[in-house]
């Protein structure tokens, strides 16, 4: 999530799909750490509006259509979900109340590949490793929610859970930690 995308992994097909995401602006933050099942589905949904932004919208409950910010896809993971938009360049971006947005056409594929009852892990992970054809990356993306307080640390922390520190460019993965580009760096040696 701290690279403002979701993924949708099939183990089975042993393939992830992954999707450009907005979430909760700072004061309301999507959760982190936890973990969901998909509750409900609904196609061209209304918004119960959190009581915060009721004032603002003058309403509790906003009807479908073409200015409803859910879009026409959701999926209800509590009070929280995963849905369309009304504003596609909110994606990408911290706009919600805590809700995960997509793009209009990416929440109709996903929708259409989740049944109710699926597992929704939200993971903050500002540094991810990878490995292709017997080389290492890093992924470095800016800490969007202040959640770490030492990248280098950080980052220094998932090489040694996988005892990839002797193996390693020390200086692409100090400037890959130092850039925080988003985009995966290879630090092999």
């Amino acid at each position: 999530m701290a690279e403002l995308r979701g993924y949708r992994f099939f183990p089975d097909r042993r393939e992830v799909w992954t999707f450009p995401i907005g979430i909760g602006v700072f004061e309301y933050k999507t959760p982190i750490g936890q973990r969901f099942r998909v509750q409900n589905k609904a196609v061209n949904p209304g918004w119960r509006i959190p009581k915060g932004l009721q004032a603002k919208y003058g309403m509790s409950y906003m009807p479908p259509g073409d200015d409803c910010p859910v879009g026409n896809r959701w999926m209800g993971l509590s009070h929280y979900g995963l849905h369309g938009t009304h504003a596609p360049m909110g994606v990408g971006r911290l706009v919600s109340h805590g809700c995960i947005r997509h793009y209009p056409e990416d929440i109709e594929k996903l929708f259409d590949m989740t049944p109710v009852g699926t597992s929704v892990m939200i993971i903050y992970e500002p540094v991810k490793i990878g490995f292709l054809q017997g080389r290492t990356y890093v992924e470095v993306h800016e800490d969007i929610y202040y959640k770490v307080p030492d990248m280098l640390q950080y980052a220094m922390k998932r090489l040694q859970d996988r005892d990839l520190a002797g193996r390693i460019d020390w200086n692409r993965f100090l400037r890959a930690v130092e850039e925080k580009t988003g985009a995966p760096v290879d630090i092999s040696r």
